[in-house]
């Protein structure tokens, strides 16, 4: 949250001083949640629709097409700012990258309670090598 805080911030200055400095952070962003992203798919959801009840994969599977859905508005924005110069709409800019800072950090808050949930009572998502997958 605070790399999104501090895009949001830096949103605020002029297009010169700010460009580099959120070019960079928004890349960061990129990377993290992608990781993010793949780690809560590998080692809690798709665990949970695999292993878990009936309940508990239909919310797992939810979240799993929530979230990708998300993640493809992500690539979207990045993708286009990524190719376009924002000082030259740097109101357009603004606007578009406050609008998604609002979206990822709703998106983070209202996931983080269930994903505490899929994890309560788990001491570990992945097995040592040589268990056997029950």
């Amino acid at each position: 949250m605070a790399l999104i805080d501090t895009a949001a911030r830096l949103v605020e200055s002029e297009p010169g001083q700010a460009r580099p400095q959120l070019a960079a952070t928004r890349w960061t962003v990129a990377r993290l949640l992608g990781q993010y992203q793949l780690f809560k798919h590998s080692e809690i959801l798709q665990p949970a629709i695999r292993y878990g009840s009936a309940g508990r994969a239909n919310r797992a599977r939810e979240l799993l097409a929530l979230c990708n859905a998300r993640g493809e508005q992500f690539h979207v924005y990045l993708k286009y700012w990524a190719s376009h110069d924002v000082g030259q709409d740097w109101a357009t800019y603004r606007q578009a990258m406050l609008d998604m800072a609002v979206t990822l950090r709703s998106a983070l808050e209202k996931e983080d309670d269930e994903i505490a949930g899929f994890l309560a009572g788990v001491e570990r998502t992945r097995q040592p090598n040589g268990w056997p997958d029950l």
